[in-house]
């Protein structure tokens, strides 16, 4: 829709594909811009005062309240528009306010003194019902908590058996509900002695993208649930229609659902935080319950006494205090864009709708050479309709074999090529069920494994515990779907069986055999030379164009456990002759050969052949992080350049040096002395999900930093007195005694091996051998990609991976697990530049988890003062059993 004032409109989407519509569309700048220009000139006072700026805001928010219904074709004497924080707080303040029992009390204003719940045994008779659909949002499903508090009975309804109830023929169905509604008037409505019931539905699903009919509106209200509730009710409808309205019309002229819930920066992208639940006028005396009142929404109350008299107006009775007014004043913005540059929300929807048909299409008919499909498809109407399916395209990844892919895997990858999506059960575990057949014993089971909504863990026993999400928004074009698929083709489309083997004689790379593209990783262990074979596609190559300067590189296939090469004695000495002498190597005993530290986290390395040991790790390891001015944690995933600067301890002189090309060092103490510190410099953070206690190190490192990194930001360090466990294997953290952690991520150290380093840089030499991709790369730099704290040499690749318990000379250390890798390992540490390498391979060959090193914790015997040294020995004291793994 938008083509030549994309970039002008859109500058965020330069270099970027963003495919998280349904999760959060974009603004555009003349929408921002307009915002702007109305702040500067227009002067919007509180609406609850009566000065002149008062009166113009409560002006504009009125007109907004008829620009929102214009938009859905509807007027304000048939809806009311209710403004709340988002469809979540409209959806909770519906089941708050709903009057479930139906008795008496159908058109009140409500005194909190007479507020009760009843109790008696006439009340008990008349409970109501809340029904709901399977696909839901979570914020719909957690309606039936406050409605089951309030006596009703809760239901939950399949797709099925809604449409077989709803192909009963109307005419057989007892009208009695919406009779009784149509009777009923504002002013004289008695109860008719039933109690209400509300059934709940998406308009559009936000896993798939389906479009349910609307056409169960008048079915539910006309009493098709009689039947399956066993009981007569009142029956009312809300529509979930955040999903459809961000893409699709929705006339509520002809849709005569009682309330409708939407969310506005799903729509135009800003602003956040406001959304509406629109009530249909005829249904407002259901909305009796609500018992909390706050400032504008009564006409009376007082302090001393249990008394409150509501407004009588229903958006002011329901809006409790000062509104986000300037949020709703933008909100014209927002429609002026949809209107300007999307031409309407019926070709929004068509425009849409055929980006994610062709996307679908073309994923759908994808197939491995082992004839498997790529993609495991969910959906219910495979994109026959616009009216039938939204822009919602989503899937699983399968492998050759038929083994499914990790979505988190996927995501990390997309990431690396700066694709946005989303993955997991998107906040509606009942159709994550539903289309990946996952039972409520599974739910269960999962979360006891360690499992909850949000995290990476894509895959448990084998199978997905979520999907992948693509959506379209009105400024998505076909260069975001080509970018895509192009992407999905390079990196999960596997061409060609290949056979890995574990071992190279020879110390020149080139025998390894290359086709000039990853079509194989067959590596030869008895001779230096094999012939080349010949490699078959399904597909077409992708064009050449791309940021990463990638040519079309064919993958092998995945769900191979291991197929790197595990260079022998002699390879290794070739690929590790960068990182100096290596240490025994003929013995092939396992030595510490290398220790860094990362004193500032994210930040450059310092490399020492000694250290010591302290209760969270090396001492003095990621105590420092830089956060911005709104004190989010700054990492090289977003500022690569960070790792230019290079931190430095002198325990000698106690001090903490940092140091940039061109810039004069900086110098702080090492320790604040806690009379320096006061309330002003406490603060807190957050890393990999945990809250840290900081404090901050001043103005004038924060300058330096500023300056060297270009955006505002300031140093912090680490309360020595706070205590942060770590997340991995907390049945094992709980039996440690030295448990803590610094500001690293997961654990106190994390281990390479120089043989699994070699083994994997001669993977991507070989897979990137005709492109020239990867073959710059050396062994000092495939190391510090890693950013590991301890390098051990002398062991078989991969070997760590086994491990359970080691020493390192006499200290003891728990292996934790292996370490899941994300982009931070394609940024060159000495030179800030970004690729895809070792990502792209390592995921190419690796098996369902991007995994690399493994993480370590101190062993019960560490005492003060202990050191680790370059030479110490390794040993290998304890192994995972075959019940159990280190992943």
């Amino acid at each position: 829709m938008i083509s030549s004032n994309r970039t002008d409109e859109f500058p965020q989407l330069k270099n970027t594909v963003y495919l998280d519509h349904t999760g959060a569309t974009l603004p555009c700048s003349s929408q921002l811009d307009g915002f702007h220009r109305d702040m500067r000139e227009n002067l919007y006072g509180n609406p609850h005062s009566r000065s002149s700026s008062s009166s113009l805001c409560t002006e504009t928010i009125d007109q907004t309240r008829f620009r929102i219904l214009k938009h859905f074709n509807t007027t304000p004497e048939k809806h009311t528009v209710v403004f709340t924080s988002g469809c979540t707080g409209a959806l909770k303040l519906l089941a708050e306010s709903f009057n479930w029992s139906g008795l008496k009390s159908c058109n009140r204003t409500v005194e909190s003194s007479t507020i009760s719940h009843d109790g008696n045994e006439d009340g008990a008779k008349k409970r109501g019902m809340f029904c709901y659909l399977q696909d839901n949002h979570t914020s719909v499903v957690g309606m039936r908590e406050l409605a089951h508090n309030k006596g009703a009975d809760c239901l939950c309804l399949s797709k099925d058996t809604m449409d077989k109830l709803c192909s009963v023929n109307v005419s057989s169905v007892n009208k009695i509900s919406s009779q009784n509604k149509i009777n009923a008037t504002a002013d004289d409505a008695e109860c008719n002695g039933l109690p209400n019931g509300l059934f709940a539905y998406p308009a559009q699903s936000n896993f798939c993208g389906h479009k349910y009919p609307l056409r169960w509106v008048k079915k539910v209200q006309d009493g098709i649930l009689h039947h399956q509730t066993g009981r007569h009710s009142n029956w009312y409808v809300v529509l979930d229609a955040v999903a459809l309205v961000s893409t699709s019309p929705l006339d509520l002229s002809t849709c005569d659902a009682d309330f409708v819930t939407i969310s506005f920066y799903k729509m135009f992208g800003f602003p956040t935080g406001l959304g509406a639940l629109i009530v249909r006028n005829d249904s407002a005396r259901v909305l009796v319950v609500k018992e909390y009142f706050g400032g504008g929404s009564v006409m009376a109350y007082l302090a001393k006494e249990r008394f409150s008299k509501s407004r009588t107006e229903l958006a002011e009775r329901l809006e409790d205090g000062t509104l986000p007014f300037l949020d709703i004043v933008s909100l014209r913005h927002g429609f002026d864009a949809l209107e300007r540059l999307g031409g309407g929300m019926k070709s929004i929807s068509e425009h849409t709708f055929l980006l994610a048909k062709y996307v679908y299409n073309q994923l759908s008919c994808w197939k491995h050479y082992s004839g498997q499909p790529v993609c495991e498809m969910y959906n219910h109407s495979g994109f026959d309709s616009v009216n039938h399916q939204g822009p919602i395209v989503n899937f699983n990844l399968l492998r050759s074999n038929g083994e499914h892919a990790g979505y988190a895997e996927f995501e990390r990858l997309a990431s690396l090529h700066d694709i946005h999506l989303r993955t997991g059960c998107f906040c509606n575990t009942g159709a994550c069920q539903h289309y990946l057949n996952i039972s409520d014993q599974d739910i269960k089971d999962n979360l006891d494994a360690g499992h909850v909504c949000g995290d990476d863990m894509d895959l448990i026993n084998g199978r997905p515990t979520g999907s992948v999400r693509i959506s379209f928004g009105y400024m998505s074009n076909q260069e975001d779907a080509d970018r895509f698929l192009k992407f999905v083709k390079n990196y999960f489309v596997e061409r060609e069986h290949s056979t890995a083997v574990h071992s190279v004689e020879s110390t020149d790379l080139t025998s390894i055999e290359d086709t000039g593209r990853i079509e194989r990783l067959k590596l030869s262990a008895n001779s230096s030379s094999s012939s080349s074979s010949s490699s078959s596609s399904s597909l077409p190559p992708p064009s050449s164009s791309s940021q990463y300067h990638q040519s079309h590189r064919t993958l092998p296939p995945r769900g191979i456990s291991m197929v790197f090469p595990v260079l022998k004695q002699g390879a290794q000495r070739q690929l590790l002759k960068d990182k100096g002498p290596p240490m025994n190597i003929s013995s092939l005993a396992p030595r510490l050969s290398w220790i860094y530290l990362y004193p500032v986290k994210s930040c450059g390395a310092m490399e020492v052949s000694e250290w010591e040991l302290g209760e969270a790790g090396l001492r003095y390891d990621r105590r420092w992080m830089i956060v911005n001015d709104g004190g989010v944690y700054m990492s090289q995933k977003r500022i690569p350049h960070l790792c230019l600067i290079k931190p430095s301890i002198d325990l000698v002189n106690k001090h903490l040096t940092l140091a940039c090309k061109d810039k004069q060092p900086f110098i702080l103490p090492l320790d604040i002395s806690r009379s320096h510190i006061n309330e002003r410099s406490l603060s807190q953070g957050k890393v990999c999900g945990d809250r840290v206690n900081t404090i901050d190190c001043g103005d004038e490192v924060a300058a330096w930093l500023t300056e060297v990194i270009g955006q505002r930001c300031r140093l912090q360090q680490q309360d020595p007195d706070y205590h942060r466990a770590s997340k991995l294997n907390r049945n094992i953290a709980k039996r440690a005694s030295n448990c803590s952690l610094s500001l690293a991520n997961q654990s106190q150290y994390l281990l390479v091996t120089a043989a699994s380093s070699a083994s994997l840089l001669s993977a991507v030499k070989q897979s990137s051998h005709q492109e020239g991709h990867g073959n710059q790369l050396s062994m000092d730099d495939m190391v510090s990609r890693f950013r590991s704290n301890l390098v051990v040499e002398g062991c078989s690749a991969f070997d760590e991976e086994s491990w359970s318990k080691i020493a390192i000379g006499g200290q003891e250390f728990e292996v934790k697990g292996c370490c899941n890798r994300c982009q931070m390992i394609c940024i060159n540490q000495d030179t800030a530049e970004k690729g895809t390498e070792p990502l792209y391979t390592l995921s190419a060959v690796r098996s369902k988890k991007i995994f690399f090193g493994v993480h370590l914790m101190n062993g019960a015997n560490l005492k003060e003062g202990v050191k680790v040294r370059k030479g110490d020995a390794v040993r290998v004291l304890a192994r995972c059993t075959s019940s159990e793994t280190t992943v």
